[in-house]
């Protein structure tokens, strides 16, 4: 089996900002600009404008690439058999943004290809630290022949984010629920293309994936994903790995979670602590040594297709309203093409508004000549015509009534 992970080509990946900013693809901005400058590193060959520029993104690819990959899996992935070529622009002009593109085949990822812009300082702690988060899971889950399922693979990038960017998520989330917009786990487990609207599956699988760290760290989640997509029996993994007895359970306690607030204390919510002697585990940024960051993700393409999208669209030129309503989205349809047999392509888009910050938490400051810790932080684009409830109205359904002002999402049998 093979597969084309691209993003950017064509339409592949658009974003539209207050509904007049067009975000071209970054692969179509490259074109005619020179990089003579070239770095070469284990896993990855830098070509930038500079030869500072090419060393600096060369270093801090390995150092991401090293980190996130001990952080999910335990330990450092092989070398890869090729290096990945990365395409550097770097320019204060220029809103930050990424692709990605490798073939997925004989159950190992390849052919990589990268291209990065923005400012310097976006550029190391942004958008190159997302784009190989992704590289990383393609490369770990390749002997299954699968991509990992949307929700989670949305949902693992967004946890790492700067916790800015996480209340963001999570604000979303509470929108989405009153206005009805949940989705059910029994769909969402087994979602094998974008839903329409698309911002509900980026919150609720950050919330989602932040349950399940919370209660076994991430190299469990990582365990948990490894057994449902080799059986597809979500339920049995669940159970495996923390307890539940059914999917209807673990959406019933995720959802009493979210309306309590998130609290740290998961005993009351996670079977799995209180039949052990487990300790839960607080999911900081701290945890990752990585520095504090904000970058956006577009992950497009279905599953069950020979060709997913990957990529990133940033901007810092706009300040992100508060009010969800205030940005409009536009959904690509999909087009098929024909390429290798049978491949598809979606015309779905992600892009994201990143809020303007005059720095980063002292605690955690960028260093010019140190790719210091750094986080992930993800996407957020509103739905059109969203309408908020007015504070405090109880929102209910038909099968789970209410709970506190937030409805249960019912699962669908």
């Amino acid at each position: 089996m093979e597969a084309l992970t691209r993003c950017g080509s064509g339409t592949s990946c658009l974003g539209i900002l207050l509904s007049i900013f067009m975000v071209p693809s970054v692969q179509a901005q490259f074109a005619g600009r020179q990089q003579d400058a070239v770095a070469h590193s284990l896993n990855f060959i830098v070509m930038a404008e500079t030869p500072q520029m090419a060393k600096e993104v060369s270093e801090a690819a390995e150092k991401y690439r090293r980190d996130l990959a001990i952080y999910w899996f335990g330990s450092e992935l092989p070398a890869w058999s090729q290096r990945c070529p990365v395409h550097v622009h770097a320019d204060p002009r220029l809103g930050a943004s990424g692709e990605t593109s490798f073939m997925l085949m004989t159950g190992q990822a390849g052919n990589w290809t990268m291209h990065v812009q923005g400012t310097r300082q976006r550029i190391l702690d942004s958008v190159l630290p997302h784009e190989i988060t992704h590289t990383l899971f393609a490369t770990h889950f390749a002997p299954l022949g699968k991509y990992v399922p949307r929700w989670a693979d949305e949902g693992a990038c967004t946890t790492v984010e700067h916790p800015e960017e996480k209340g963001k998520h999570e604000h979303y989330l509470l929108e989405f629920l009153r206005n009805g917009q949940g989705i059910p786990f029994a769909r969402m487990f087994t979602m094998k293309k974008y839903p329409n609207p698309i911002l509900p599956l980026y919150a609720q699988g950050h919330s989602t994936v932040q349950f399940l760290i919370s209660q076994g760290g991430p190299q469990r989640f990582v365990a948990f994903l490894e057994q449902g997509m080799t059986t597809e029996d979500w339920e049995s993994a669940l159970r495996e790995h923390y307890a539940y007895g059914t999917l209807g359970e673990f959406q019933s306690l995720w959802n009493e979670w979210v309306a309590a607030g998130r609290p740290e204390d998961m005993l009351a919510y996670a079977p799995r602590l209180r039949s052990t002697s487990d300790v839960p585990v607080t999911l900081a940024a701290a945890d990752l040594g990585l520095s504090s960051g904000a970058v956006g993700i577009a992950y497009n393409g279905s599953m069950d297709s020979n060709q997913v999208v990957h990529g990133s669209t940033f901007s810092g030129k706009f300040q992100l309203p508060d009010d969800p309503a205030s940005l409009a989205v536009v959904a690509g349809r999909n087009s098929y093409l024909e390429s290798r047999g049978e491949s598809q392509r979606t015309d779905n888009w992600y892009s994201r508004r990143q809020r303007e910050s005059p720095s980063y938490p002292d605690s955690v400051p960028f260093q010019a000549d140190q790719v210091g810790p750094s986080t992930t932080v993800a996407s957020h684009v509103p739905l059109p015509n969203q309408v908020s409830e007015p504070s405090g109205m109880p929102i209910g359904n038909e099968i789970f009534g209410t709970l506190e002002s937030i409805p249960l999402v019912p699962i669908l049998r």
